[in-house]
């Protein structure tokens, strides 16, 4: 699955779930289109001795490289050696638990390759399902994959996003202090605050299980008490989410290229 001199970086945190991530390399091995060099990085946040085995035994399967943690370090820090393990210009970043489908990453990294200005990019998903319990309905009439940009979003959302590395390097990378909860968000913030506004894309919606890490009690114990220390570090940054959006001009001051489905063009 992996190219040498990499131009994109898939990296996939992991924790604890071994058939979660055989899904996710499956899908990518699958739908990922060999157009241009790209690379799968996995990092274990140090799952319990017999899933880490395990993750060894999927990554050896698919041939790729992973990062091992012997402490639990938590989100942010495992984006922050996956992006920083690669001189990849382009990184994305995805759940385990996230399944991708055809189009994903041309749509993608053509919005990241054309959009300089924007920030994050994210997918939509269908959530809470995976393919062992969901089929996703055929394609109908998808042309373009419409960048969107709710009204006070300031982030995409975490389980799949890319971003221009260049950018990670101009604002210090993701905060380490956020264990879980709250990363992405500070992540966009601080990306607007650049002018970077981030944006989610229409199209393709991926499979997106959801929770599936947070909802082991071997991997966050007290999930309420970690979300509070998220949003009480958030807050002590950049004020309440409320604050935020009144400091914020979420106007969109550049015209957007959007990825069309029928040209399946790249542009270098």
């Amino acid at each position: 699955m992996n190219h040498a001199e990499p131009q994109v970086l898939i990296g996939i945190p992991t924790l604890n779930g071994p058939d979660r991530l055989r899904r996710c390399l499956k899908s990518i091995r699958i739908n990922t289109p060999r157009v241009e060099p790209f690379k799968v990085l996995v990092v274990d946040d140090c799952s319990a001795p017999e899933n880490l085995q395990k993750n060894k035994d999927v990554i050896h399967e698919f041939g790729i490289e992973m990062i091992i943690h012997h402490e639990r370090f938590g989100v942010a820090r495992g984006w922050n050696d996956l992006t920083r393990h690669s001189k990849a210009p382009y990184v994305i970043l995805m759940n385990d638990d996230v399944e991708v489908v055809p189009d994903w990453y041309e749509a993608l990294v053509f919005s990241l390759k054309n959009n300089p200005q924007a920030g994050m990019i994210g997918l939509t998903s269908y959530q809470g399902v995976n393919s062992s319990n969901f089929t996703p309905p055929p394609i109908k009439s998808y042309n373009e994959a419409k960048m969107l940009r709710g009204t006070g979003m300031f982030s995409a959302t975490g389980f799949l996003f890319g971003f221009e590395r260049s950018k990670f390097d101009e604002i210090g990378g993701f905060d380490d202090g956020f264990f879980l909860f709250y990363e992405e968000i500070d992540f966009g913030v601080r990306l607007m605050k650049k002018g970077w506004p981030s944006y989610m894309l229409s199209y393709p919606v991926v499979i997106h299980q959801g929770g599936a890490s947070t909802s082991d009690t071997r991997n966050v114990p007290d999930a309420q008490g970690v979300m509070a220390e998220s949003r009480a570090r958030f807050k002590s940054k950049h004020g309440s989410i409320e604050e935020v959006r009144k400091k914020i001009d979420f106007q969109t001051p550049f015209p957007l290229i959007e990825w069309n489905t029928m040209l399946k063009t790249w542009v270098d």
